[in-house]
């Protein structure tokens, strides 16, 4: 080594061991060229050192962390190791879900209403047993679920208590499944259970389905294929049992098609126009309900009736919630050979017409061609049945009543009717007719009276070659209902009747004399429900207070001088073949001057009305102002029956 190389040496060891700072401008060497000594035979650059001992120092740290990782891994999966090995081997109070088996067995169909069973196995393969254990059993709406504790409807519980480990439980659940035809049925099981030392509820869920493959019910529903538009039409439904148990509280709704107007039925129905309530239904038991009415639309049209039977959510509900059976019919509507309706006093709608017994009525009947060919031979017909038609008052236009049949007739002898009716053609006939009284001096009433007329039309179609053809008809049906002749009699009296009356006869101005009116009420033909009586008073009569009988309900509303009776419900014949219903009140009477030489007075604008069930419609009249002449009154004598006086 030569001494240039030492003295290198000799530098780099004092700039690596010189804790000094060192300033590059006093260090910086004289640039020269780059000649063979100045490549370095080791490791001498300053920044290279740095970078080898921060390399160095890094591993040292990592090491550690790694090494950490590393024992925690092994640690986790030894603990996981033993743990996997306990379970195994050692057993445990673990319980688990999928070792609980909740098997279903049962029919693929059922009969509605007949009983079935459902097995239930329950196979706990767990190493513990079960705590507690209680099976519940769902039924869809309408099920017959076996009798248990459940307090909630369709609902079957049984406390099962402990299953063992490694055990199975059978159970057979007998129940009766309602529902349509086809229509399929759920029942979910469901187990609850608890395990040692512990609170906590487990369910473990099932469920089954199957189908009614015939309903508890079977309903027929009757009715022709086609009808006449507007023609009268029977119908009826049938409801039939197929179950063995018996069926409760069975009610019956029919949807009508548009333009059906429902007429009556037999028996009626418990609410509007559809809806019966059959009661239970014995074990193959049988309802009938016959039903009559009419069909309005177009030529052709398909009308469809549906029939439902079931059960229903509550008494108060009018539909049926759950069906048990159900039947669709249609029949097509026809536009009839011959076109005929009746309008009675311009009303020609064909519900019941209503109208009181001194009423006239007017018959309107039109007629039209609807055939292709003429009509030859026409006749029309009106036959008027019924104890309260007064025949002396019938009217037939240009036809012939007659009276030993009541029947009118239009046709080319009498009545000016065509000879032959092209197609299209029209016409019109009218004929007018009262009624008997309903109320009379014979100890008898008409009760619910009514009229039945039947419109017919008679022709021979005419045939191409032959002259006339086949015999058409036509038959069309209205009924008319009386209303009953509800009356209010009023009289005032002084010295008769329950109350004893003060005060000159005749009535003196500005003094005070008190009358008695008495009320009583007549009803002719149909029983009449809510009937009431009002009447006002005038400003110079004062209600006194006094009511005979004493349990009569009478109240007087002193703004407006209103007086009202609430009588009840009043029974035909009543105050002619029983006794009336009367009610007595005490009334001051104070005149004025300005009243001297009158009448005035003592009630006005007396009425009485109630809704006749017969008709089903509110009757009622008015009666006469009452004044102070006591025309009725045995005990008046002569000159006390005057007007005011001073």
């Amino acid at each position: 080594m030569n001494g240039n190389q030492e003295d290198s040496i000799n530098r780099l060891e004092k700039r690596l061991y010189n804790t000094r700072p060192v300033n590059p401008e006093k260090e910086r060497a004289d640039l020269r060229p780059l000649s063979q000594e100045d490549v370095k035979s080791s490791f001498e650059d300053t920044a290279d050192i740095s970078t080898i001992r921060d390399m160095k120092k890094s591993k040292d740290v990592q090491t550690p962390i790694l090494r950490t990782l590393l024992i925690a891994s092994s640690i986790f999966f030894l603990s996981a190791l033993g743990i996997s090995t306990y379970l195994l081997l050692g057993g445990s109070n673990i319980v688990s879900n999928d070792n609980i088996d909740v098997s279903l067995s049962g029919p693929v169909s059922v009969k509605g209403g007949d009983e079935f069973g459902l097995q239930i196995l329950i196979s706990n393969k767990n190493n513990i047993s079960l705590k507690f254990a209680q099976l519940i059993v769902e039924y869809p709406e309408g099920a017959k679920p076996p009798k248990s504790d459940s307090v909630v409807p369709n609902r079957y519980i049984k406390d099962l208590g402990e299953i063992e480990n490694n055990s199975v439980i059978n159970e057979t659940v007998n129940s009766v499944l309602f529902g349509e035809e086809n229509s399929e049925q759920e029942i979910k099981v469901t187990l609850e259970y608890r395990t040692e030392g512990s609170n906590a509820t487990f369910v473990k869920r099932k469920s089954y389905k199957t189908f009614i493959s015939s309903s508890p019910l079977s309903l027929f529903l009757e009715l022709p294929s086609d009808i006449n538009a507007d023609k009268e039409m029977d119908l009826s439904v049938k409801v039939s049992s197929n179950s063995s148990e018996v069926l409760k509280d069975v009610i019956l709704e029919i949807a009508y098609p548009s333009g059906f107007i429902f007429k009556d039925a037999s028996p009626s129905p418990a609410y509007g126009e559809n809806f019966w309530v059959l009661g239970d239904l014995l074990a193959r038991g049988e309802r009938t309900i016959k039903l009559r009415g009419s069909m309005q639309g177009q030529d052709a049209e398909i009308k469809t009736f549906r029939a439902s039977a079931g059960t229903r959510e509550s008494k108060d509900d009018n539909r049926v919630t759950l069906i048990y059976g159900s039947s669709l019919k249609s029949l097509v509507v026809k536009k009839p050979f011959i076109g005929i309706n009746i309008a009675l006093n311009g009303n020609s709608g064909i519900d019941d017409y209503i109208v009181n017994a001194n009423d006239t009525v007017r018959g309107n009947i039109g007629w039209t061609n609807n055939l292709p060919v003429k009509i030859l031979n026409g006749e029309i017909s009106v036959k008027i049945n019924g104890e309260v038609l007064n025949k002396s008052t019938v009217s037939a236009g240009n036809g012939f009543f007659r009276s030993s049949d009541g029947v009118i007739v239009w046709n080319q002898v009498n009545g000016d009717f065509p000879k032959s009716i092209e197609p299209g053609a029209d016409g019109n006939q009218t004929f007018s007719f009262s009624f008997l009284p309903l109320i009379s001096g014979r100890r008898t009433i008409l009760e619910n009276p009514q009229l039945d007329l039947e419109v017919t039309f008679r022709g021979n179609r005419f045939g191409e070659g032959s002259g006339s053809g086949s015999v058409i008809e036509n038959v069309i049906k209205r009924k008319i209902k009386l209303s009953s002749d509800l009356q209010l009699t009023a009289r005032a009296v002084y010295y008769v009747g329950p109350f004893k009356n003060t005060g000159t006869l005749p009535p003196q101005a500005d003094r005070e004399t008190t009358y008695t009116v008495m009320w009583s009420v007549v009803n002719s033909s149909n029983n009449v429900n809510g009937v009431i009586v009002k009447a006002a008073l005038p400003p110079y009569v004062r209600y006194v207070g006094s009511v005979s009988p004493a349990g009569e309900n009478i109240v007087y509303n002193p703004l407006g001088g209103e007086v009202v009776w609430s009588v009840g419900d009043v029974s035909a014949g009543s105050g002619i073949l029983t006794p009336a219903r009367e009610v007595a009140f005490q009334v001051a009477f104070l005149p004025s001057i300005g009243q001297i030489g009158q009448y005035p007075t003592l009630v006005a604008n007396a009425s009485i009305s109630g809704a006749d069930t017969f008709t089903g419609v509110d009757t009622s009249s008015v009666r006469r102002e009452l004044n102070i002449q006591l025309t009725t009154d045995s005990g008046v004598r002569p000159g006390e029956d005057q007007p005011v006086i001073k």
